[in-house]
């Protein structure tokens, strides 16, 4: 193969310093070298490119492939599913080529419904799209049958597919398999890695991974130890008080923050106590007699302090003033959105509905409905967020998560504008309604250089049939904006056709 040095030298030095010689080129191709070099049209470097292409085919037609006779290939299980239909397949293949993700998963779930598994072709590509996104794996593995677990041997990116396969069939014979690879990942894991396992684990067992973060704390640095400390939020329970009122007194001022914001989510605990017996004095319903004593009437009193304990202003609570609120107003404001809304209910003795009537009286007290709502968005409780979505109510968006899916369009549209709404009804799992389509997609039509071909492909499973005609006379702002709308029209048009076909396809 010494060929093979002198075009790589030549190569390296250049064809202005070096020129290669036929002596040092390959006898068995010297006729068609030769044809090349005497090519007076081509330049040297041209010359040079053509030889070094005649080699490196002869080069690698000299390669014999390596024989390693310890290697052993099996044969893939035979399927016992049957296979989905052409038609199926070919959508399959669009899809792909379109890179539509909803779609995608949609042709899954229904080719998983109807117990059936995808053409073997297909499988590679599909494995890969498992490899850059977790939530299809299951489904993937699924459609990708048995031959899917044989070729998951060939490719380390694939490996996922037989821990998939056997969660899917032995779900409860892979829980300690689960948790060891968890421990591993916690143990030797990089960063990343590591913040995975912590998360999975608090998911799965709350207490665990409280543990295992406990006994790994001394080792860890201070921005790792604030990181971590986020991962409790979920699951966050009585369970993790002790622990962390003991970081309260932390050296670090970023671990001590970290530890008190996770410590106001629990009712119980030290700082939610005193805010609590702060604001109990504060706000109080009072009877009194009218009408000559036939009758009583009860209002809500709000008392505020002529001072508040300065100890307050060290957990959170900030000072502060506008034109809206007095200081203490705004001290007792900050107070109401941190304590559960579920202690007005046993300090009032009387339901959320009554509870926010009787705020929403006075002008004093109105002020203080949207700390209401912000403490019913900290502590996620549904039934005050729902109270909020009556006529008149202040409402904020982060409350459609809590609100029960039959209700969630209607108040988008009823309480919110375009542009509030979409981060939202992009995370919904269903069909979006009309009215909420309509909302949505007159927004995107003012605004078509936003809202452009990917936000469309992204949600086509939530826009629903009835809307599309619609669409093309839609108001836009100006002639750039229109066409570029009509465009975008085609396009919807075009993938709600494939997504109706894939329907059809599994009907």
């Amino acid at each position: 193969m010494e060929f093979w040095n002198n075009i790589v030298n030549t190569a390296l030095l250049g064809t202005d310093k070096k020129q290669l010689r036929a002596d040092e080129l390959i006898p068995d191709v010297a006729a068609a070298i030769a044809a090349i070099t005497d090519a007076r049209q081509l330049d040297k470097e041209e010359q040079f490119l053509a030889v070094a292409a005649v080699a490196f085919n002869y080069r690698q037609c000299g390669v014999m492939p390596y024989n390693n006779e310890a290697a052993t290939t099996t044969v893939a299980t035979a399927e016992t599913l049957p296979y989905c239909s052409k038609v199926a397949t070919k959508l399959l293949r669009e899809i792909l080529e379109e890179d539509a993700r909803e779609l995608l998963n949609l042709w899954l779930r229904l080719c998983t419904k109807k117990g059936l598994i995808v053409s073997p072709e297909i499988i590679p590509t599909l494995l890969n799209k498992g490899a850059e996104n977790k939530k299809i794996r299951n489904l993937i593995v699924q459609c990708g049958g048995q031959r899917s677990i044989w070729l998951s041997d060939f490719n380390n990116k694939w490996k996922y597919v037989k821990a998939a396969a056997e969660a899917i069939n032995n779900p409860a014979g892979t829980k300690s398999t689960d948790e060891q690879d968890l421990t591993a990942m916690w143990e030797t894991g990089n960063p990343e890695e590591r913040k995975e396992a912590l998360q999975l684990a608090r998911a799965a067992d709350p207490a665990k991974a409280l543990t295992m973060l406990i006994q790994t704390w001394a080792t860890e640095n201070v921005n790792t130890k604030v990181e971590l400390l986020r991962f409790l939020e979920p699951g966050i329970s009585e369970g993790d008080k002790e622990w962390l009122e003991t970081l309260v007194t932390d050296k670090s001022q970023k671990v001590k923050e970290g530890a008190l914001a996770l410590l106001k989510l629990i009712g119980t605990s030290a700082v939610m106590q005193r805010y609590q017996q702060i604001v109990q004095p504060i706000v109080q319903l009072k009877t009194e007699k009218i009408l000559l004593g036939l009758s009583k009437k009860t209002t809500l009193q709000i008392a505020l302090p002529a001072q508040f304990d300065e100890d307050i202003f060290k957990t959170g609570i900030e000072k502060y003033s506008d034109k809206n609120f007095t200081e203490h107003e705004f001290t007792l404001l900050q107070l109401i959105a941190a304590v559960p809304p579920s202690f007005w209910e046993t300090q009032l003795n009387t339901t959320p509905q009554e509870i926010i009537t009787y705020f929403n009286k006075e002008e004093n007290s109105k002020k203080y409905l949207p700390a209401l709502l912000k403490a019913a968005i900290k502590f996620k409780d549904t039934k005050w967020a729902i109270e909020f979505t009556k006529p008149g109510m202040p409402f904020d968006p982060a409350a459609l998560p809590l609100l029960p899916q039959t209700i969630q369009d209607e108040v988008m549209v009823s309480h919110l504008a375009a542009d509030k709404v979409i981060p939202y009804a992009v995370l919904l799992s269903k069909e979006w309604s009309v009215p909420l389509a309509r909302m949505i997609l007159k927004e995107a039509a003012m605004l078509p250089y936003n809202y452009n071909k990917p936000f469309f492909k992204d949600n086509i499973t939530r826009i629903p049939f009835a809307i599309l005609e619609e669409l093309a006379a839609m108001p836009t702002n100006g002639n750039y904006q229109k066409n570029l709308w009509g465009s975008h029209v085609t396009y919807i048009n075009k993938i709600y056709n494939l997504k109706q076909n894939i329907l059809n396809a599994f009907a």
